[in-house]
């Protein structure tokens, strides 16, 4: 993998999908409740960090 080509930057609302994808092929169930909780955090709650994510030939990478 040539890291040139990875890309960092901020989750969006339009990530939701493939993040959920991610995990579900990582731990064998669809968890999409786990994770709207931490996008409404991560978009709508001031004091919290936002998350970041990876992304390499325009797809998500885990």
């Amino acid at each position: 993998m040539n890291l040139d080509q990875i890309k960092i930057r901020t989750i969006k609302r339009e990530d939701f999908d493939a993040v959920v994808k991610i995990d579900s092929s990582v731990f064998g169930a669809t968890r999409p409740e786990y994770y709207e909780g931490k996008f409404f955090c991560s978009m709508e709650v001031k004091d919290q960090m936002v998350a970041s994510i990876s992304i390499i030939n325009l797809e998500l990478i885990p």
